[in-house]
């Protein structure tokens, strides 16, 4: 695991969440998201959500050991919670 490409708001959530539990996460990568970005999660169990092309990421929904592994790719510059947004 590499913890430096993980944000806290995203450690703090993945000591909470149950093993096997999904959880949404936004993955900052070195450029757009492309076919072995897909295939990576997929392997790691979960699925690709969006397409974050202007900001070179994308959404996801993984269990916590496939963010721990994610994580180590060289492919991804950072980790992050995607949380839950209401209108106020």
């Amino acid at each position: 695991m590499n913890a430096e490409k993980i944000d806290a708001g995203l450690q703090s959530v993945m000591a909470n969440a149950p093993d096997g539990s999904p959880i949404d996460v936004i993955v900052k990568t070195v450029d757009r998201l492309n076919d072995e970005d897909r295939a990576t999660v997929e392997r790691l169990g979960g699925h690709v959500k969006a397409d974050l092309y202007i900001v070179n990421a994308y959404s996801a929904s993984l269990p916590k050991d496939g963010i721990t592994t994610l994580s180590d790719s060289p492919r991804v510059v950072m980790l992050y919670f995607d949380s839950p947004v209401h209108a106020v």
